[in-house]
Protein backbone atom coordinates (compact mmCIF):
# COMPACT_ATOMS: atom_id res chain seq x y z
CA UNK A 1 0.00 0.00 0.00
CA UNK A 2 1.45 3.55 -1.39
CA UNK A 3 2.09 5.80 1.73
CA UNK A 4 0.44 9.65 0.65
CA UNK A 5 3.16 11.54 -0.69
CA UNK A 6 3.57 14.94 1.12
CA UNK A 7 1.87 17.51 0.34
CA UNK A 8 1.77 19.06 -3.20
CA UNK A 9 2.43 21.74 -5.51
CA UNK A 10 0.33 22.96 -8.30
CA UNK A 11 -1.35 25.76 -10.64
CA UNK A 12 -4.49 26.76 -12.28
CA UNK A 13 -6.59 29.32 -14.35
CA UNK A 14 -10.19 29.31 -14.83
CA UNK A 15 -11.52 27.27 -17.95
CA UNK A 16 -10.49 28.21 -21.03
CA UNK A 17 -8.43 30.85 -19.16
CA UNK A 18 -4.47 30.71 -19.57
CA UNK A 19 -3.76 33.68 -17.13
CA UNK A 20 -1.16 32.96 -14.37
CA UNK A 21 0.25 30.19 -15.60
CA UNK A 22 4.32 30.81 -16.95
CA UNK A 23 5.34 29.42 -20.04
CA UNK A 24 8.71 26.40 -19.11
CA UNK A 25 9.98 27.95 -16.33
CA UNK A 26 13.64 26.88 -15.54
CA UNK A 27 13.41 23.33 -13.58
CA UNK A 28 15.61 23.46 -10.48
CA UNK A 29 16.93 20.65 -8.72
CA UNK A 30 20.15 18.76 -8.46
CA UNK A 31 22.13 18.20 -11.62
CA UNK A 32 21.53 14.78 -11.93
CA UNK A 33 18.49 12.08 -10.80
CA UNK A 34 19.47 10.55 -8.00
CA UNK A 35 17.64 7.21 -6.44
CA UNK A 36 18.50 5.79 -3.45
CA UNK A 37 17.49 2.50 -2.91
CA UNK A 38 17.75 -0.48 -0.44
CA UNK A 39 20.54 -1.74 -0.27
CA UNK A 40 20.37 -4.40 3.01
CA UNK A 41 19.53 -2.68 6.29
CA UNK A 42 20.12 0.82 4.49
CA UNK A 43 19.60 2.42 1.39
CA UNK A 44 22.36 3.77 -1.14
CA UNK A 45 22.34 6.32 -3.52
CA UNK A 46 23.25 6.43 -7.11
CA UNK A 47 22.48 8.36 -9.85
CA UNK A 48 20.48 6.87 -12.28
CA UNK A 49 19.29 7.74 -16.36
CA UNK A 50 15.97 9.72 -16.59
CA UNK A 51 14.95 8.12 -19.44
CA UNK A 52 15.44 4.11 -18.91
CA UNK A 53 15.92 4.38 -14.79
CA UNK A 54 19.17 2.23 -15.21
CA UNK A 55 22.33 2.77 -13.09
CA UNK A 56 24.61 4.83 -14.40
CA UNK A 57 27.76 3.39 -15.29
CA UNK A 58 31.31 4.14 -13.61
CA UNK A 59 29.49 5.34 -10.12
CA UNK A 60 29.84 3.65 -6.69
CA UNK A 61 26.84 3.37 -4.86
CA UNK A 62 27.29 6.24 -2.02
CA UNK A 63 25.70 4.34 1.29
CA UNK A 64 22.74 6.99 2.27
CA UNK A 65 20.89 5.67 5.61
CA UNK A 66 17.11 4.81 5.73
CA UNK A 67 15.34 8.25 5.62
CA UNK A 68 18.53 10.53 5.60
CA UNK A 69 17.84 14.30 5.78
CA UNK A 70 19.03 16.12 2.84
CA UNK A 71 19.13 19.39 0.82
CA UNK A 72 20.77 20.63 -2.51
CA UNK A 73 22.71 23.96 -2.89
CA UNK A 74 20.78 26.27 -5.08
CA UNK A 75 22.63 25.37 -8.00
CA UNK A 76 21.56 21.64 -7.53
CA UNK A 77 25.54 20.54 -7.51
CA UNK A 78 26.01 19.58 -3.62
CA UNK A 79 23.77 17.58 -1.87
CA UNK A 80 24.31 17.70 1.91
CA UNK A 81 22.99 14.79 4.20
CA UNK A 82 23.58 13.32 7.62
CA UNK A 83 24.18 9.43 8.46
CA UNK A 84 22.39 8.35 11.22
CA UNK A 85 24.61 7.40 14.69
CA UNK A 86 25.95 3.76 14.96
CA UNK A 87 28.30 1.95 17.28
CA UNK A 88 31.54 2.25 15.30
CA UNK A 89 30.98 5.30 12.76
CA UNK A 90 28.95 7.85 14.98
CA UNK A 91 27.18 10.82 13.54
CA UNK A 92 28.82 12.61 10.34
CA UNK A 93 27.32 15.25 8.29
CA UNK A 94 28.31 14.05 4.39
CA UNK A 95 28.43 16.79 1.26
CA UNK A 96 28.43 15.07 -2.45
CA UNK A 97 30.04 17.02 -5.47
CA UNK A 98 26.88 15.29 -7.87
CA UNK A 99 29.23 16.28 -10.90
CA UNK A 100 32.56 14.53 -9.56
CA UNK A 101 30.85 12.16 -7.01
CA UNK A 102 33.44 12.92 -4.14
CA UNK A 103 31.74 12.19 -0.55
CA UNK A 104 33.21 14.99 2.25
CA UNK A 105 32.47 13.71 5.62
CA UNK A 106 31.90 16.16 8.71
CA UNK A 107 32.02 14.08 12.02
CA UNK A 108 29.66 16.03 14.60
CA UNK A 109 27.18 14.82 17.15
CA UNK A 110 23.54 14.53 17.16
CA UNK A 111 21.73 14.61 20.24
CA UNK A 112 18.89 11.67 20.05
CA UNK A 113 20.19 10.85 16.51
CA UNK A 114 17.86 13.20 14.53
CA UNK A 115 18.17 16.09 12.40
CA UNK A 116 16.29 17.49 10.19
CA UNK A 117 14.57 20.92 8.22
CA UNK A 118 18.17 20.78 5.98
CA UNK A 119 18.79 23.97 4.19
CA UNK A 120 21.10 26.16 2.23
CA UNK A 121 21.77 29.88 2.19
CA UNK A 122 21.02 31.77 -1.15
CA UNK A 123 24.83 31.52 -1.89
CA UNK A 124 25.25 28.10 -0.87
CA UNK A 125 27.89 28.83 2.02
CA UNK A 126 26.10 27.35 4.88
CA UNK A 127 23.62 24.83 5.37
CA UNK A 128 21.53 25.16 8.30
CA UNK A 129 18.93 22.74 10.22
CA UNK A 130 17.08 21.65 13.38
CA UNK A 131 17.46 19.20 15.46
CA UNK A 132 16.28 18.50 19.39
CA UNK A 133 18.45 19.89 22.18
CA UNK A 134 17.54 17.13 24.96
CA UNK A 135 15.21 14.41 25.60
CA UNK A 136 13.55 14.11 29.20
CA UNK A 137 11.97 10.68 29.46
CA UNK A 138 11.49 10.32 25.96
CA UNK A 139 10.11 14.17 25.64
CA UNK A 140 11.54 15.79 22.33
CA UNK A 141 12.54 19.20 23.23
CA UNK A 142 13.54 22.22 22.98
CA UNK A 143 14.38 21.91 18.96
CA UNK A 144 17.15 24.12 18.35
CA UNK A 145 18.05 26.00 14.83
CA UNK A 146 21.83 25.19 14.05
CA UNK A 147 24.38 26.68 11.16
CA UNK A 148 27.46 25.25 9.71
CA UNK A 149 29.50 27.26 7.72
CA UNK A 150 31.14 25.37 4.30
CA UNK A 151 34.28 27.76 4.42
CA UNK A 152 35.14 28.53 7.83
CA UNK A 153 34.05 25.27 8.91
CA UNK A 154 32.25 26.56 12.35
CA UNK A 155 29.06 25.15 13.50
CA UNK A 156 26.89 26.05 16.33
CA UNK A 157 23.13 26.78 17.34
CA UNK A 158 22.05 30.33 16.61
CA UNK A 159 18.16 30.24 17.72
CA UNK A 160 16.20 27.87 20.07
CA UNK A 161 12.60 27.64 19.31
CA UNK A 162 9.75 27.84 22.02
CA UNK A 163 9.92 25.08 24.21
CA UNK A 164 6.53 23.36 23.08
CA UNK A 165 6.78 24.07 19.75
CA UNK A 166 7.32 21.07 17.20
CA UNK A 167 8.22 22.19 13.38
CA UNK A 168 6.56 20.90 10.91
CA UNK A 169 7.76 22.64 7.71
CA UNK A 170 10.74 25.12 7.12
CA UNK A 171 11.38 27.61 4.45
CA UNK A 172 13.94 30.21 3.73
CA UNK A 173 12.92 33.22 2.70
CA UNK A 174 15.18 35.47 0.35
CA UNK A 175 15.64 38.22 2.86
CA UNK A 176 17.89 36.06 4.50
CA UNK A 177 14.96 35.25 7.29
CA UNK A 178 13.53 31.13 7.71
CA UNK A 179 9.79 30.81 7.67
CA UNK A 180 8.84 27.43 10.26
CA UNK A 181 5.31 26.41 10.63
CA UNK A 182 4.83 24.14 13.15
CA UNK A 183 2.38 23.52 16.37
CA UNK A 184 3.21 23.36 19.68
CA UNK A 185 2.44 20.02 21.51
CA UNK A 186 1.71 18.26 24.76
CA UNK A 187 4.79 16.12 26.35
CA UNK A 188 1.97 12.90 24.83
CA UNK A 189 2.84 14.75 21.38
CA UNK A 190 -0.45 15.86 21.55
CA UNK A 191 -1.69 19.08 19.31
CA UNK A 192 -2.04 21.95 21.71
CA UNK A 193 -3.70 25.11 20.79
CA UNK A 194 -3.36 26.52 17.20
CA UNK A 195 -0.52 26.38 15.02
CA UNK A 196 2.14 29.10 14.10
CA UNK A 197 4.96 30.44 11.84
CA UNK A 198 7.78 31.95 13.80
CA UNK A 199 9.90 33.89 11.45
CA UNK A 200 13.74 33.88 12.33
CA UNK A 201 16.49 36.03 11.49
CA UNK A 202 19.45 33.79 9.51
CA UNK A 203 22.38 36.88 10.68
CA UNK A 204 21.71 36.59 14.36
CA UNK A 205 18.81 33.96 15.22
CA UNK A 206 16.35 36.32 16.20
CA UNK A 207 12.87 35.10 16.54
CA UNK A 208 11.07 38.18 14.66
CA UNK A 209 7.56 37.08 15.09
CA UNK A 210 4.85 34.21 16.22
CA UNK A 211 2.11 34.32 14.76
CA UNK A 212 -0.76 32.47 15.46
CA UNK A 213 -3.74 30.30 12.89
CA UNK A 214 -6.78 30.45 14.47
CA UNK A 215 -8.18 27.79 14.31
CA UNK A 216 -5.71 25.98 12.58
CA UNK A 217 -4.54 22.62 14.16
CA UNK A 218 -1.63 20.07 12.85
CA UNK A 219 -1.48 16.57 14.35
CA UNK A 220 -2.90 14.59 16.40
CA UNK A 221 -5.68 15.75 19.00
CA UNK A 222 -8.58 14.48 21.21
CA UNK A 223 -11.70 16.29 20.74
CA UNK A 224 -14.75 17.56 23.17
CA UNK A 225 -15.75 13.94 22.78
CA UNK A 226 -12.63 12.50 24.01
CA UNK A 227 -11.85 10.97 20.31
CA UNK A 228 -8.76 10.73 18.54
CA UNK A 229 -8.50 12.48 15.56
CA UNK A 230 -5.28 13.46 13.30
CA UNK A 231 -5.45 16.38 10.71
CA UNK A 232 -2.61 17.43 8.40
CA UNK A 233 -3.04 21.17 6.79
CA UNK A 234 -1.82 22.08 3.23
CA UNK A 235 0.21 24.29 2.51
CA UNK A 236 1.91 26.73 -0.23
CA UNK A 237 4.54 29.14 -0.04
CA UNK A 238 4.80 32.15 -2.44
CA UNK A 239 8.21 33.53 -0.92
CA UNK A 240 8.47 35.65 -4.53
CA UNK A 241 5.18 37.78 -2.45
CA UNK A 242 6.64 36.70 0.97
CA UNK A 243 2.97 34.81 1.97
CA UNK A 244 1.93 31.32 2.86
CA UNK A 245 -1.48 29.71 2.23
CA UNK A 246 -2.52 27.45 4.88
CA UNK A 247 -5.81 25.53 3.58
CA UNK A 248 -7.47 23.02 6.49
CA UNK A 249 -10.40 21.03 6.56
CA UNK A 250 -12.22 19.00 3.88
CA UNK A 251 -10.71 21.93 2.18
CA UNK A 252 -13.07 24.19 4.25
CA UNK A 253 -10.80 27.58 4.92
CA UNK A 254 -8.11 29.40 4.04
CA UNK A 255 -5.28 31.39 5.93
CA UNK A 256 -2.79 33.93 4.27
CA UNK A 257 0.36 34.71 6.35
CA UNK A 258 2.09 37.47 5.64
CA UNK A 259 6.05 36.65 5.74
CA UNK A 260 7.09 40.17 5.29
CA UNK A 261 4.97 42.14 7.57
CA UNK A 262 5.37 39.07 10.52
CA UNK A 263 1.67 39.00 10.63
CA UNK A 264 -2.12 36.88 9.22
CA UNK A 265 -3.22 38.74 6.52
CA UNK A 266 -6.68 37.21 6.00
CA UNK A 267 -8.81 34.15 7.01
CA UNK A 268 -11.96 33.18 5.08
CA UNK A 269 -14.68 30.07 5.18
CA UNK A 270 -14.25 28.28 1.90
CA UNK A 271 -17.93 27.06 2.31
CA UNK A 272 -20.79 29.40 1.76
CA UNK A 273 -24.36 28.41 3.20
CA UNK A 274 -27.37 28.35 1.32
CA UNK A 275 -30.45 30.53 2.26
CA UNK A 276 -32.28 27.95 3.11
CA UNK A 277 -29.42 26.77 5.65
CA UNK A 278 -29.33 30.29 7.05
CA UNK A 279 -32.79 30.37 7.76
CA UNK A 280 -32.50 26.95 9.17
CA UNK A 281 -35.14 25.11 7.32
CA UNK A 282 -31.62 22.49 6.03
CA UNK A 283 -29.35 21.17 8.09
CA UNK A 284 -26.02 19.15 7.39
CA UNK A 285 -25.64 15.81 8.49
CA UNK A 286 -22.26 15.61 10.67
CA UNK A 287 -20.24 12.11 10.28
CA UNK A 288 -20.25 10.08 13.61
CA UNK A 289 -17.00 10.96 14.03
CA UNK A 290 -14.05 12.00 11.58
CA UNK A 291 -10.67 10.68 12.48
CA UNK A 292 -9.35 13.55 10.38
CA UNK A 293 -8.30 15.12 7.36
CA UNK A 294 -5.19 15.10 4.94
CA UNK A 295 -4.45 18.23 2.45
CA UNK A 296 -2.22 18.95 -0.09
CA UNK A 297 -1.81 22.47 -1.40
CA UNK A 298 0.05 24.38 -3.41
CA UNK A 299 0.13 27.89 -5.87
CA UNK A 300 -0.03 28.65 -9.37
CA UNK A 301 3.04 29.96 -11.00
CA UNK A 302 1.49 33.01 -11.51
CA UNK A 303 0.23 32.94 -7.63
CA UNK A 304 -3.06 33.90 -8.36
CA UNK A 305 -4.67 30.23 -7.82
CA UNK A 306 -4.74 26.99 -5.50
CA UNK A 307 -5.14 23.59 -6.67
CA UNK A 308 -6.17 21.47 -3.22
CA UNK A 309 -6.67 17.88 -3.07
CA UNK A 310 -7.55 16.41 0.01
CA UNK A 311 -8.47 12.87 1.93
CA UNK A 312 -10.84 12.43 4.66
CA UNK A 313 -11.04 9.45 7.32
CA UNK A 314 -13.78 8.93 9.14
CA UNK A 315 -15.36 6.02 11.53
CA UNK A 316 -18.57 4.59 12.73
CA UNK A 317 -19.21 2.95 16.02
CA UNK A 318 -17.80 3.16 19.02
CA UNK A 319 -13.93 5.32 18.12
CA UNK A 320 -11.99 2.53 19.65
CA UNK A 321 -13.24 -0.57 17.93
CA UNK A 322 -15.25 0.94 15.29
CA UNK A 323 -17.88 -1.07 12.90
CA UNK A 324 -16.32 1.03 9.49
CA UNK A 325 -12.97 2.32 8.77
CA UNK A 326 -13.15 4.60 5.80
CA UNK A 327 -11.01 6.81 3.55
CA UNK A 328 -12.09 8.69 0.61
CA UNK A 329 -10.49 10.65 -1.49
CA UNK A 330 -12.08 14.43 -1.78
CA UNK A 331 -11.36 15.43 -5.04
CA UNK A 332 -10.03 18.93 -6.82
CA UNK A 333 -10.71 22.38 -5.27
CA UNK A 334 -9.40 25.09 -7.33
CA UNK A 335 -9.15 28.59 -4.87
CA UNK A 336 -8.73 32.05 -6.33
CA UNK A 337 -6.53 33.71 -4.07
CA UNK A 338 -7.23 37.41 -4.19
CA UNK A 339 -11.01 36.62 -3.54
CA UNK A 340 -10.39 33.47 -1.35
CA UNK A 341 -13.09 31.56 -2.95
CA UNK A 342 -13.61 28.57 -4.70
CA UNK A 343 -13.62 28.72 -8.45
CA UNK A 344 -14.17 25.62 -9.87
CA UNK A 345 -13.91 21.57 -8.21
CA UNK A 346 -13.56 18.13 -10.20
CA UNK A 347 -15.25 15.12 -8.97
CA UNK A 348 -12.40 12.76 -9.54
CA UNK A 349 -11.20 10.43 -7.08
CA UNK A 350 -7.95 12.18 -6.02
CA UNK A 351 -6.85 12.85 -2.77
CA UNK A 352 -3.17 14.49 -4.04
CA UNK A 353 -1.78 17.08 -6.59
CA UNK A 354 1.00 17.85 -7.88
CA UNK A 355 2.49 20.62 -10.64
CA UNK A 356 4.77 19.73 -13.38
CA UNK A 357 7.92 21.40 -13.47
CA UNK A 358 6.60 23.48 -17.17
CA UNK A 359 3.39 24.80 -14.71
CA UNK A 360 1.16 23.00 -17.53
CA UNK A 361 -0.30 19.95 -15.82
CA UNK A 362 -1.84 18.55 -13.15
CA UNK A 363 -1.01 15.30 -11.27
CA UNK A 364 -3.25 13.88 -9.46
CA UNK A 365 -3.54 10.65 -7.50
CA UNK A 366 -5.45 8.81 -4.57
CA UNK A 367 -7.32 5.52 -3.61
CA UNK A 368 -9.94 4.40 -1.22
CA UNK A 369 -10.36 1.78 1.48
CA UNK A 370 -12.80 0.51 3.41
CA UNK A 371 -12.55 -1.90 6.70
CA UNK A 372 -15.37 -3.32 8.01
CA UNK A 373 -14.03 -6.52 9.26
CA UNK A 374 -12.05 -6.90 6.38
CA UNK A 375 -10.26 -3.94 4.74
CA UNK A 376 -10.54 -3.46 0.61
CA UNK A 377 -9.40 -0.90 -1.17
CA UNK A 378 -9.12 0.56 -4.19
CA UNK A 379 -6.64 2.31 -6.75
CA UNK A 380 -7.77 5.11 -8.95
CA UNK A 381 -4.49 5.39 -10.73
CA UNK A 382 -2.85 8.84 -12.35
CA UNK A 383 -4.92 11.35 -14.01
CA UNK A 384 -3.31 14.23 -16.10
CA UNK A 385 -5.44 17.78 -16.40
CA UNK A 386 -4.52 20.26 -17.72
CA UNK A 387 -4.01 23.58 -15.83
CA UNK A 388 -5.49 26.08 -17.92
CA UNK A 389 -8.17 24.59 -19.06
CA UNK A 390 -8.78 21.93 -16.12
CA UNK A 391 -9.82 19.62 -19.23
CA UNK A 392 -8.81 15.87 -18.34
CA UNK A 393 -5.61 14.74 -20.61
CA UNK A 394 -5.10 11.37 -19.72
CA UNK A 395 -6.12 8.40 -16.55
CA UNK A 396 -3.11 6.07 -16.29
CA UNK A 397 -3.05 2.76 -14.72
CA UNK A 398 -6.64 2.99 -13.97
CA UNK A 399 -7.75 0.86 -11.02
CA UNK A 400 -4.12 0.88 -9.37
CA UNK A 401 -2.78 2.15 -6.51
CA UNK A 402 -0.20 4.66 -7.71
CA UNK A 403 1.43 7.85 -6.66
CA UNK A 404 3.93 10.53 -8.01
CA UNK A 405 7.21 9.71 -6.74
CA UNK A 406 9.49 12.77 -8.63
CA UNK A 407 10.20 14.79 -11.33
CA UNK A 408 13.68 14.50 -13.60
CA UNK A 409 16.51 17.27 -13.37
CA UNK A 410 15.46 19.06 -16.56
CA UNK A 411 11.37 18.36 -15.68
CA UNK A 412 10.40 16.60 -19.06
CA UNK A 413 9.34 13.32 -17.02
CA UNK A 414 7.64 12.23 -14.01
CA UNK A 415 8.19 8.88 -12.37
CA UNK A 416 5.05 6.97 -10.64
CA UNK A 417 4.93 4.49 -8.43
CA UNK A 418 2.77 1.57 -9.13
CA UNK A 419 2.06 -1.43 -6.37
CA UNK A 420 2.24 -4.63 -7.89
CA UNK A 421 2.05 -6.21 -4.07
CA UNK A 422 -0.33 -9.10 -3.02
CA UNK A 423 -1.68 -9.17 -0.06
CA UNK A 424 0.84 -7.79 2.69
CA UNK A 425 3.99 -7.59 0.49
CA UNK A 426 4.49 -4.12 -0.96
CA UNK A 427 6.55 -4.35 -4.40
CA UNK A 428 6.85 -1.33 -5.86
CA UNK A 429 7.33 -0.43 -9.97
CA UNK A 430 8.80 2.73 -10.50
CA UNK A 431 7.25 3.88 -14.45
CA UNK A 432 8.75 6.95 -16.26
CA UNK A 433 5.62 8.97 -17.82
CA UNK A 434 6.71 11.51 -20.55
CA UNK A 435 4.91 14.53 -19.68
CA UNK A 436 4.99 15.81 -23.50
CA UNK A 437 2.89 12.99 -24.98
CA UNK A 438 1.05 11.53 -21.38
CA UNK A 439 2.46 8.30 -22.06
CA UNK A 440 4.39 5.48 -20.07
CA UNK A 441 8.23 4.42 -20.83
CA UNK A 442 10.33 2.51 -19.15
CA UNK A 443 10.00 0.82 -15.76
CA UNK A 444 12.39 -0.22 -12.88
CA UNK A 445 10.87 -2.97 -10.36
CA UNK A 446 11.50 -2.67 -6.95
CA UNK A 447 11.37 -6.03 -5.45
CA UNK A 448 11.85 -5.26 -1.49
CA UNK A 449 11.07 -2.15 0.51
CA UNK A 450 10.95 1.14 -1.12
CA UNK A 451 13.01 3.90 -3.62
CA UNK A 452 12.76 7.36 -3.67
CA UNK A 453 14.16 10.24 -5.51
CA UNK A 454 16.81 12.53 -3.78
CA UNK A 455 15.44 16.35 -4.87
Amino acid sequence: MLRRATAALLALLLAGCAAGVSPDPAPTGPARLLLALPDGFRMSLRPVDPVTLADLPGFSPIPFYNGSEHAFTPDGRTLAFFRRSSGEQGDALHFVDVENWVVETIPLSLANDWAGHLFFSTDGSTLYWIEVASADQGVWRPYVLHRFGRTDGTMGVISKLPETFMPLEVQPLADGRVAIFGQAVTDENMAEGDARVLLIRLTDGEVEAEIPLPGVVSGQRTSAAGEYRYDRPGLAWDVERSLLYVVDGSPDRVTVVDLAGGRLARQAELRTASWLERLGLVRIAAAKALPGTWVSAALSPGGDRLYVAAFRDEVEGPFHSPAVWRSSPLGLTVIDTAGLRVVRRLDLPVGEVALAPDGRTLILWGRSFVCEGSCTQEGHGIYLVDAATLKEKAHLLPGNDATLLGFSPDGRYAYIGEDTGAGNVWHLDHRVLDLATARLGATRKIPRGYAFYVQ
